[in-house]
């Protein structure tokens, strides 16, 4: 389901927008996408003149918020589970449709290098070299979920949790990850490579059928602001698709 704003309504809308109250469009957002999208804001704000509020989390907070009322008028959740919920709940969505698809990185702190076999994960826990090993919750970050597939999988998860440090979300989970008090983690790729990284070790993109795929959804809530909806268009837009590419995320093909 997509919704689409001809570039004409754009013009349209910045004349009349003069002669109105502007309110704030109200944002939802995995954390894992904190750095491309404050981009596209500052990109939308300099074209508009509107205003754009977001409060990041976990998609699975995130959501439950958006149930119990909370007024946010976009959710850009960190997989397609999250909006098939509000759907299933009664959530009124006016369009929605998959913006990135992210991977999953195995970051290990210190000079032991990572081969491409992920399965170096396994040996370092045979070996006792992980203490303590972040990820984000898996109860409500899409993230951690992916992070608790691939220890599965490894066939070390009865091993890991003993050791586990969880993020209440992917962003937090990264800064546990790269601090000195955990010796690495399974953290979103896209934060392991940002300009200002302090991933100072060794890290490695996790094979993508070691977990379910990371396909980020968004969706237009039936509250939303002709602002809200002009935002939404613009997600959808190049410019928006360029900056997501920049930080290391795949964008599904442009949808008519």
């Amino acid at each position: 389901m997509t919704l689409r704003v001809p570039t004409i309504c754009i013009a349209i809308y910045l004349a009349l927008s003069c002669f109105t109250a502007r309110a704030d469009v109200l944002i939802a957002a995995a954390s894992n996408i904190m750095a491309p999208l404050d981009e596209i804001i500052v990109q939308f704000e300099e074209q508009t003149g509107e205003q754009v509020k977001v409060s990041y989390g976990a998609s699975g907070v995130l959501s439950r918020q958006i149930m119990r009322g909370a007024p946010f008028e976009i959710l850009l959740s960190a997989d397609r589970w999250h909006i098939e919920i509000l759907s299933s709940q009664g959530v009124g969505i006016l369009a929605d449709e998959d913006y990135a698809t992210g991977r999953l990185a195995l970051f290990l702190n210190g000079a032991s290098p990572i081969s491409q076999d992920i399965s170096i994960l396994t040996s370092f826990y045979e070996l006792g070299k992980i203490r303590k090993f972040a990820i984000a919750n898996p109860e409500h970050a899409p993230y951690g979920r992916a992070a608790r597939d691939v220890l599965v999988k490894l066939g070390i998860w009865d091993l890991a949790k003993t050791t586990l440090v969880m993020g209440e979300n992917a962003n937090q989970a990264a800064r546990f990850a790269a601090s000195a008090s955990t010796d690495g983690g399974l953290v979103p790729h896209s934060l392991t490579v940002l300009p200002e990284s302090v991933f100072s070790g060794n890290t490695v993109i996790v094979p993508a059928d070691m977990h379910a795929p990371l396909h980020q959804r968004m969706a237009l809530l039936d509250r939303a602001s002709s602002a809200a909806r002009l935002f939404y268009d613009f997600l959808r837009s190049n410019n928006a698709r360029s900056v997501f590419l920049r930080y290391g995320y795949a964008v599904p093909e442009q949808q008519g």
